[in-house]
């Protein structure tokens, strides 16, 4: 199944590798590279998946997932958080009370593809 997809991470090197490999999986891919772009681009289209990188510059991980849980409820069970923080109190607790996909960073293909089986279809 084609899915629209936003890919929000300042790592160059991570929204270029995921946009490529789930292009070639067959997805429509647009790359945001911080938060206020995210809103952005989520303002203007819909999207059926989400990666969201929770460290960046600006609008971060966690208030852009705020901005979604007030605008944009149907996305908060297609966003996946990516992060390399997975471990630290507050971001592991962040995880847990919102009961949200996440893709620790490094992360493997068969990991990706994984997580994109298991978001719930509309």
């Amino acid at each position: 199944m084609t899915s629209r997809i936003l890919v929000v991470d300042d790592e160059d090197s991570i929204a270029r590798l995921l946009k490529r490999v789930l292009t070639r999986w067959g997805h429509h891919v647009e790359v945001a590279t911080d938060g206020n772009a995210a809103v952005a681009h989520m303002q203007r289209s819909t999207y059926d998946i989400l990666f969201l990188d929770l460290n960046m510059p600006g609008l971060h991980g966690q208030l852009v997932f705020d901005w979604i849980k007030a605008n944009r409820e149907e996305m908060v069970s297609s966003t996946v958080i990516l992060t390399g923080d997975h471990l630290r109190p507050d971001i592991a607790g962040f995880l847990a009370r919102e009961r949200i996909l996440h893709l620790a960073k490094p992360f493997q293909l068969a990991e990706l593809s994984e997580i994109i089986a298991a978001i719930p279809k509309p």
